[in-house]
């Protein structure tokens, strides 16, 4: 879970890769990083509104 939407993370050694969507958009964040932080990053990652 990434907030409140299902997702899932896919691990090869040190690479990482995570899925998910919301109701509006779909991500991925991957890296070589670990799962814990890259749920951490994912977790923190906020809406912000288009500035013209």
């Amino acid at each position: 879970m990434v907030g409140e939407y299902s997702g899932f993370l896919i691990t090869n050694g040190k690479k990482n890769q995570l899925y998910w969507q919301n109701d509006e958009k779909e991500y991925t964040v991957r890296g070589t990083i670990t799962e814990k932080e890259i749920m951490r990053f994912a977790e923190s990652l906020k809406r912000t509104e288009k500035r013209n």
